[in-house]
């Protein structure tokens, strides 16, 4: 397995290898057909980490590379094979959502600039999701309040953005991008909700949505909240 990270030049990515692989023998070389030669040495032997290269040549780009063995250093999560060595039914494994904290560079790795670009963007609903969650996680933070935050999901994929909970209370909130609000937008919150009351033992709990508009009111028994006032 070789890591491999593209760095602008003159940055000191051969410096910093050199200082914290001091012991291990150094060769300058700038000869991409070397790639092929070290799969095999790599694949033979069965052992990773043999090599550590650097460079500013983005590898999948060369002409001269058939085979970069970048993406070798991971894999995709498979949640039946995890549940299989474990000995348990997969269906017994919980999958986990991945945000990133920081919207402003998910849209600059986008390639998104300006307002206007992410409003026809296919991912507007997805990056609107993940502003609006980091937002109560911060405001959760902010409060001292250490209990995490959860999605719902069933067996048969009916789905609640945003489950808060508070000791025995539970909030379940939606999360719609759109400036208004469909009249189907309350179904997953009404399913939770049925589903909450018959199943837990909670004293209290509040169906929210939040959506890109700027008014506040409430509809068929849910908060509806602007995202500007979060």
């Amino acid at each position: 397995m070789i890591p491999r990270h593209v760095a602008p030049r003159q940055l000191g990515k051969t410096t910093l290898v050199r200082h914290l692989l001091a012991d291990k023998p150094y060769v300058s070389l700038d000869a991409p057909e070397l790639l092929s030669e070290m799969q095999g040495v790599v694949d033979a032997s069965g052992t990773m980490g043999q090599f550590v290269l650097t460079g500013s040549h983005n590898l999948s780009l060369l002409s001269s590379v058939t085979q970069s063995l970048a993406g070798r250093t991971g894999q995709l999560l498979n949640m039946q094979s995890l549940a299989s060595d474990a000995g348990v039914s997969d269906k017994t494994t919980k999958s986990p959502k991945l945000y990133v904290t920081d919207v402003g560079l998910a849209c600059a790795l986008l390639g998104i600039e300006t307002a206007s670009q992410v409003q026809n963007h296919p991912l507007r609903g997805a990056l609107f999701e993940t502003m609006v969650v980091n937002e109560f996680l911060k405001n959760r933070c902010n409060a001292g309040t250490r209990a995490p935050l959860y999605f719902w999901r069933d067996n048969i994929g009916t789905e609640v953005d945003l489950i808060l909970e508070r000791g025995n209370e539970l909030a379940a909130v939606e999360i719609k991008s759109g400036i208004a609000v469909a009249s189907d937008a309350f179904g997953n919150l009404k399913k939770w909700q049925k589903y909450a009351l018959e199943r837990g033992n909670f004293s209290a709990i509040y169906p929210g949505l939040v959506y890109g508009g700027s008014t506040r009111y409430t509809r068929e028994g849910v908060d509806v909240m602007p995202w500007n006032g979060l």
